[in-house]
């Protein structure tokens, strides 16, 4: 649903606002001040970047940042060797979060808003208020609709196989209606599909219409719960409530699949060049890692690799030097877990207890270790060497 939704705002939607030259918010993206709009910002509202009352700050700083005459400009999705580029993040995984979200969203940009800004500006301005708040009463009546299209297609059918007058009499009434409705959905959702199968592939946009009818339900129970929300906080005089965002965190192992391959940025960083890397994916015996080859073959040295290594996974690298290490920190931890999973503990700081390894460490790892200590681990990767030393002085 977020998925099909995002894909439609920032392919047809946020271009046509830029084209149009109203103003642009944040809609889910990465998005960057220059120090000069931020001063503006600031000056504009006794020093307020950020209003602490507005439930949609990146919606309303896009607008308060046209009206201040800066200059914006909504960057596309690109594409860099079959990858998009762009900021990601898991989108809410019930439909309670979901609901929660949307209420939010729909108070604020729809109802906080129009009772902060009203209806003024230009042509452009005034449309994408419209196209911001028009699902105040779009939202219930797309689910509405779907309702009225499946009651209409089963009483049709009902009256053409029982034939009852009153059946007979719906019948020659609902075909309009069927066909309106029919007619709008097919174009809304063959436009999305196509948004979406641009990002996501045709397989995936297959889904947009069983998707649609969901987000249909949750935007209608949100725009409810938004306009009771707010005309109940209006009556009581009370202020409006941000409800935070239950975000989902991805795991180091979960974000692996988008970093970059070792070998490009071998290549990139200049550690080797690009016939070395070929040769050596052709020639690559099975089951020996890419880097532990450049290794033996003598292209690589160690130190390279875990600095390729430490940029692709982002974690601190470097050389640990064994007298630096207290005993008694080195053995916070049991010494078979640390032999079996290449650990060694090397600072305790903050409450955290930094280890080192010449792995990558896991999610595994990382749920073994809170099992044994209450400190938050953290990494620092270290070459097959320089582990052997720590070992060998501290375990």
């Amino acid at each position: 649903m977020y998925c099909d939704e995002f894909a439609e705002w920032q392919i047809k939607d946020m271009p046509a606002r830029q084209t149009m030259g109203s103003f642009i918010p944040s809609n889910g993206v990465g998005t960057g001040y220059t120090r000069a709009a931020l001063q503006k910002l600031a000056s504009a509202e006794h020093n307020l970047i950020f209003d602490p009352a507005c439930l949609t700050e990146d919606y309303e700083n896009g607008l308060r940042l046209h009206k201040l005459n800066c200059r914006q400009i909504f960057v596309s999705l690109a594409r860099r060797q079959g990858s998009i580029v762009a900021t990601r993040e898991f989108f809410p995984q019930t439909a309670h979060s979901a609901i929660r979200q949307r209420t939010r969203w729909v108070t604020g940009i729809a109802l906080q808003s129009w009772e902060r800004h009203g209806w003024h500006g230009g042509f452009a301005e005034v449309y994408w208020f419209w196209r911001d708040r028009k699902g105040l009463f779009g939202n219930p009546i797309s689910l509405f609709s779907n309702v009225l299209f499946v009651y209409g297609l089963l009483t049709g059918m009902l009256a053409k196989f029982t034939g009852s007058p009153w059946g007979l009499a719906q019948q020659a009434v609902y075909p309009a209606l069927l066909t309106a409705t029919l007619v709008i959905q097919l174009i809304q959702t063959c436009v999305r599909m196509g948004c979406v199968g641009s990002l996501y592939g045709k397989w995936f946009a297959l889904g947009v219409p069983l998707r649609t009818l969901c987000a249909n339900w949750i935007n209608t129970v949100a725009t409810v719960k938004a306009l009771s929300v707010y005309f109940s906080a209006r009556v009581r005089h009370e202020p409006l409530v941000w409800l935070k965002t239950e975000h989902a965190y991805p795991s180091r192992n979960a974000l692996v699949e988008h970093k970059r391959k070792l070998g490009e940025i071998l290549v990139g960083s200049s550690y080797i060049n690009g016939s070395e890397l070929e040769f050596a994916l052709r020639t690559q015996p099975a089951g020996m890692r890419i880097g532990e080859y450049l290794v033996k073959r003598g292209i690589l040295s160690e130190e390279d690799l875990y600095e390729a290594i430490s940029l692709q996974q982002s974690l601190p690298s470097g050389r640990l030097d064994p007298h630096t290490v207290a005993r008694n920190v080195a053995r916070a931890l049991p010494r078979q877990l640390m032999q079996e999973w290449k650990v060694v503990p090397v600072r305790i700081s903050a409450g955290t207890l930094l280890l080192a390894s010449p792995e990558i460490p896991t999610d595994e790892l990382t749920s073994i270790l809170r099992s044994f200590t209450r400190l938050e681990p953290h990494f620092q990767l270290v070459t097959p060497g320089n582990f052997a030393e720590l070992a060998e002085a501290l375990l």
